[in-house]
Parts: C-alpha cells; structure tokens; sequence
C-alpha cells in the first residue's frame, strides 16, 4: 500500500498486516479442519451401511464373495457386526425352530380324495448354512421341504384305502413321516417335527366308516361277553368238581369209630354246660348215650 506525505513529498510503501493476527489464522484453520471433518462423517455415514453387516439374534450368515470364489461354505457368521466388502454380499438365515402349515390333497389307493392339514417345524442346519445356501438357496422351504413331505405322503397314501387312514392315523404318521425327515436331513435341513392337524374325508365316507366302526365294537362286546360267559361256566364246572372230590374224599375219611367218637365228645360238652340237664339211659342204636331233655 502506497501512503502520500504532502509537507515532504515523500511516498511510503508497506504490507498490510490483518487486523485479527494469528488468532483469525487459527479461526480460519479450524473452519477448514471442521468442514473436513464434517466430509468424513458424512462418507463414513453412506459408506457404513455397505461394509458393516450385522447378525441378528438366532441368525447365522452365510458371504458371497464377488471377486473370491463365490458362496463361502466353509464358515458360517455367527450373531454380531462383521465387515463385509462392499461388493460382497452377506445372506442371513433364520437359525431357530420354525414352524409352517401346509394343506395338501391326496388320493387313496380307492381313488378317494383326502385332504390333509399337517405342521411342519424345521430349522436348517447350522455349520452346513453355507452348503445350504449354495446347492439350494434361502427359499429351501418351497424348494426341498414341502415337496419332499408331499411326495413321501402320495406314495404311502397311494397304497392305503380311506378306512384304513382313518382307523390308523397316528401309525401312519410316525412310519410315514420317518423317510422325509431322514431325506431332509441329507440336504442340510433338520425337521424336528411333523404333525397331521386334522384328515378331511368326505362326509359320507366319513358316516359310513364311522357306521362301521360302531358296529365292530359291538360285536367285539358281544364276542368279550360271549366268552366271559364260558370261562364262567369252565369256572363252575371246576368248582363242583372240586366240591364233589371233597365230598367223596370226607365220605371214605368218615368211619363208624370216628362218629361214635365224635359222638362222646358232644355228649360230654352238652353234660358240661350250665344251661343242660342231661339224663343218660343206656346206649342209643350206634352205641352213643341217649340224651333226654335239654335246655331250661
């Protein structure tokens, strides 16, 4: 800056110095380092979401690798924040107990048509997620387990007519459902159960076997009473037997020595008691004492 001296002519030149010194340097310096700062966070901010993965609680993840080889199968993640590329992909998988409803229609071995209610609980296997993932994908349910339980029903169901559905349900249930539970099982999927809610048959299938049902129980009654009966009669036949061996046994046991014995004892128990009077006169026709009078 130029500065005019006018009593001597003479012109001056100097730098202007700021008027805020260094303490306006420091103020402009910490702007710059907060809006830069401000950028970060910002990038940290949008960038985040594409490299932080988070598991959930009864989860595990199963990474598609983009430029490493594709799905990982030889390690699954487990619950917690993990750092994923972002041109990777983390897949998360449902890792407890589930449970689905699924209707389906058969016919028996008659042509009749059934329609089952049934329950599934499943869950896939934990360290073979990624396997899982790979051979089959997330949506295993529609893809491997309910066709798997459907077919296994058709071919039992194919073989059995609606009575004996009806009439058998719960063995048909335990023997039926073992080979799709041991099938799922080889495709990295555990079912821990299956269940038939309810079996719909059409109504008059239903009276008829129900008709017939009823009357099997009354014959099985009658057939029960039936036998009772004769086991009684074997029973009573057995005990007049035993009653007559008895008598025959105490006929040949008695002889005339042993009644003119048991005679004595009587007499001598009637001549003792404080109620009798006894008047013995000779012997009676077996050689015993006559008793005349008794009693007050």
């Amino acid at each position: 800056m130029l500065m005019h001296n006018e009593n001597a002519d003479i012109e001056y030149e100097y730098e202007e110095v700021p008027a805020d010194g260094v303490s306006g340097w420091f103020r402009r310096t910490r702007t710059n380092f907060s809006i830069v700062a401000i950028l970060i966070v910002v990038l940290v901010a949008a960038i985040s979401p594409l490299v932080f993965k988070r598991v959930e609680a009864g989860e595990v993840g199963v990474r598609y690798w983009l430029f490493g080889g594709g799905t990982q199968t030889d390690r699954v993640y487990e619950e917690g924040l993990h750092i994923i590329l972002p041109c990777d992909t983390l897949f998360r998988y449902n890792a407890r107990v589930s449970e689905i409803e699924h209707n389906v229609d058969l016919l028996t071995s008659n042509g009749l048509a059934v329609k089952f209610f049934l329950s599934i609980r499943y869950r896939p296997e934990r360290e073979l997620a990624g396997v899982l993932h790979k051979t089959i994908g997330p949506d295993y349910v529609e893809a491997i387990v309910l066709p798997e339980v459907t077919s296994v029903m058709r071919r039992n169901i194919g073989r059995m007519t609606a009575e004996d559905l009806y009439t058998t349900k719960h063995a048909v249930l335990e023997t039926m459902f073992s080979e799709a539970i041991e099938k799922l099982a080889q495709s990295y999927v555990i079912v821990d159960f299956i269940g038939i809610r309810t079996i719909e048959l059409p109504p008059q299938v239903k009276d008829s076997i129900e008709e017939k049902i009823r009357q099997q129980h009354i014959a099985a009654a009658y057939e029960y009473r039936l036998l009772q009966a004769q086991k009684e009669a074997q029973r009573l036949e057995i005990e007049a037997g035993g009653i007559k061996n008895f008598n025959e046994t105490i006929a040949e046991s008695i002889t005339e020595d042993v009644l003119r014995w048991k005679g004595v004892q009587a007499t001598s128990e009637i001549a003792t008691s404080s109620n009798s009077k006894v008047v013995v006169i000779g012997n009676g026709d077996q050689g015993l004492p006559v008793i005349l009078g008794a009693g007050k």
